[in-house]
């Protein structure tokens, strides 16, 4: 009943308690007056014509009202799934980029080492470049995998672009739905208008 009461649908209701009043005084008037049936009609089916009215209005401004609230916390799940999954990917993408850094700063370390040994030892140059050569296509395997991670960041990307087009046809399909509430709203005015004209 709360829902029902708002400042949309209380003239809906002074209306319709008139209306109910008019009908009720017109059954009366039939029993205990002189006044022309005709006239004690015509007050009778106006009289139900504007309850009618106005319970039409009040149920729209009732849906309007529930459309709205589903609409706006539909476009808040949205953005905040958006968002969370934007962090979630930023989050994932700096953590590879860390480890690869990390990886690859080992790599030289040790690539390093292995150069050093080499001009030291001549009578383990063999050994240490058969090593150096394993660095290597570890350092390639890990350039490998460096792109592969390039290639799964240009997909998130691709499905952070998908869910930005997304948002806007969501946010294009508010903005009719709300042009559309807009033109029930103005119908509602003008039902209005036509009930206080008469």
């Amino acid at each position: 009943m709360s829902n029902l009461l708002n400042k949309y649908n209380t003239f809906y209701f002074i209306a319709s308690s008139l209306a109910t009043l008019t009908l009720l005084t017109s059954l009366a008037l039939t029993v205990t007056s002189n006044v022309p049936l005709p006239l004690i009609l015509a007050l009778a089916a106006l009289s139900v014509l504007v309850l009618a009215l106005s319970y039409k209005i009040i149920s729209n401004n009732k849906k309007i009202k529930v459309e709205r609230i589903k609409f706006a916390q539909k476009e808040q799940e949205l953005e905040n799934k958006i968002t969370l999954e934007k962090e979630a990917a930023n989050k994932e993408v700096e953590k590879l980029k860390h480890e690869l850094t990390q990886e690859k700063q080992n790599l030289d370390k040790r690539a390093k080492k292995l150069d050093q040994k080499v001009n030291e030892s001549e009578v383990e140059r063999e050994s240490l470049l058969k090593e150096k050569e394993s660095l290597e296509k570890r350092l390639e395997t890990a350039k490998n995998r460096t792109f592969e991670i390039d290639n799964e960041l240009g997909k998130t990307k691709e499905e952070i672009d998908k869910l930005v087009a997304r948002e806007e046809e969501l946010h294009l399909k508010i903005l009719r739905l709300r042009e559309q509430l807009q033109e029930k709203e103005e119908r509602i005015t003008e039902l209005k208008g036509k009930i206080d004209n008469n």
